[in-house]
């Protein structure tokens, strides 16, 4: 270990005489780093996304057949029917906490890029209360306007939703406020007066979706065993309000990281073949030292580790680097996607466990890039290496 740190301060001394070299192997880890940080970034922003959307006591009744809750259709009966289901809390007036939405969509253009569908969320004040999102502005009575709440993503990214008025389903839609429930699924749709949206859509016997709160979270089993029992019920299904967003936003996620990983192996190929030949350049300079430090006692062993140890130092360094500059500037910002049916905004989020993979790609890539260049200086001829000097 003496003689691996004895040499690892020499091999420094040596590439802050010639930086070129170190320099040049920097930059490849350093761009591989960048890439793979952003790339990990979107999937784990999208995952903090669904998981903060959505509570554990709230119960969301879909038809049996439909695929989310934009193509689900709930009638009346069915609607009277889940109020008598049992273990269903209470709300303020000692009535069933129940509310019913519609789910629709609306286009709006955007100052860059193609128009943007945006999902629009028909409330009244039982969802409000349901869910403890508080919006600014004004809070109308259901119905009494045409008017609209807007999250607060798609007020930052959608310029006529910051507007007095916007304009979908060919009406002209007060903007009353805005809503901001900390960066979930929410803060990227339109909350609109239900029995406005529903005249809109021509819809006054239907809903999309019913929410029920639950009198305790742990009661959704027996709640769901009690709705799949009646049937009268059985053109519904039940899942948990938390679920069903982590099931939704989850494979856009699951999706965006696998890509990563793909992108990651074949960045990683080139960012090796990069690294490698950079190194060889390097110690092909040093071979003459390299040999007569061998001749003078150092071990094949010592020299080999040395310049492993030095080129992971390089890497970790600059890898580290692009990490702290991303975290400082990229972390918290917002970019959008698309659900596949509307638009949602989310994060960049750049935990620990991003930083840590991140550093941990930089060091394979360092050992893989190291192995050949690395065991050429140290284990070629002697003789050879004594010449080259």
């Amino acid at each position: 270990m003496k003689q691996v740190l004895s040499l690892l301060a020499l091999s420094v001394r040596t590439s802050l005489a010639r930086p070129r070299d170190p320099v040049l192997i920097a930059a490849g880890f350093f761009l591989s780093a960048v890439v793979l940080t952003v790339l990990l970034a979107v999937p784990t922003g999208l995952r903090s996304l669904a998981t903060s959307t959505g509570r554990d006591d709230v119960a969301m009744v879909l038809s049996a057949s439909a695929l989310d809750e934009g193509s689900s259709s709930i009638g009346p009966q069915e609607l009277h029917l889940i109020r008598t289901l049992p273990l269903v809390a209470k709300n303020t007036l000692g009535e069933p906490a129940i509310a019913a939405q519609l789910i629709g969509t609306a286009k709006f253009e955007r100052p860059k890029g193609p128009p943007a569908t945006v999902q629009v969320r028909g409330v009244d004040s039982a969802s409000w209360e349901m869910l403890g999102v508080e919006p600014s502005g004004v809070l109308a009575g259901d119905g009494d306007v045409r008017g609209i709440w807007v999250g607060a993503f798609a007020a930052r990214h959608i310029s006529e939703l910051s507007a007095e008025t916007a304009r979908f389903r060919n009406a002209d839609w007060n903007v009353l406020g805005q809503f901001s429930d900390g960066g979930s699924l929410w803060d990227s749709e339109i909350w609109a007066e239900l029995p406005t949206l529903k005249a809109s859509y021509q819809a006054e016997s239907r809903w999309s979706t019913v929410l029920v709160k639950l009198e305790q979270p742990e009661n959704f089993e027996s709640f769901r065993d009690a709705l799949e029992a009646d049937p009268r019920l059985n053109g519904v299904r039940t899942i948990r309000q938390s679920d069903y967003y982590r099931l939704h936003t989850g494979w856009i996620a699951d999706l965006m990281f696998k890509a990563a990983l793909a992108i990651s192996v074949l960045l990683g190929a080139g960012a090796v073949l990069t690294i490698a030949n950079a190194l060889s350049a390097s110690l092909e300079r040093r071979r003459g030292e390299a040999a007569t430090l061998r001749a003078l006692g150092f071990g094949s062993r010592s020299v080999a580790g040395a310049s492993l140890l030095e080129v992971v130092m390089i890497g970790l360094a600059a890898s580290g680097v692009a990490v702290v500059g991303l975290v400082l500037i990229l972390n918290g910002r917002e970019f959008g996607t698309s659900s596949g049916t509307h638009i949602i905004y989310a994060q960049f989020r750049m935990g620990l466990h991003v930083v840590l993979t991140v550093l941990g790609y930089s060091l394979v890539l360092g050992v893989i890039a190291s192995l050949w260049p690395v065991r050429q200086l140290a284990y070629g001829k002697l003789i050879d290496g004594l010449r080259a000097d």
